[in-house]
């Protein structure tokens, strides 16, 4: 079970994507009906890492993957997305938990 907030990790990209809650992941039909590339993953607060495989019915179905993501290498991901987003410096931020980061990057594009 997805713990919220989670962020979707685009590969190949530095971009996040913030879903607050379960509510609003399915109710955005862009969230729900977008074709997500295999190596595509949602990062729950926990650091649950689920892969975004398409359902019978057109949908996406987050699968849990087993593993999950270290407090070293999100921070990684959270840094790269701020600065994608022009935030300056980005090699300050860090983070005491998984949860602290997810919710932060839901942050930051208002930090610009």
């Amino acid at each position: 079970m997805i713990t919220w907030p989670a962020i979707i990790k685009f590969a190949g990209d530095n971009e996040l994507s913030f879903v607050a809650t379960q509510s609003e992941w399915e109710n955005d039909e862009d969230l729900i009906s977008f074709r997500y590339d295999p190596e595509d993953q949602l990062i729950d607060s926990e650091g649950v890492i689920y892969s975004l495989n398409d359902d019978k019915e057109g949908g996406v179905n987050p699968k849990n993957t087993g593993e999950k993501i270290e407090l070293t290498d999100i921070t990684i991901l959270i840094r790269e997305h701020a600065s994608e987003l022009g935030n300056c410096c980005v090699s300050k931020l860090g983070f005491y938990s998984i949860s602290e980061a997810v919710s932060t990057a839901g942050g930051l594009k208002s930090m610009l």
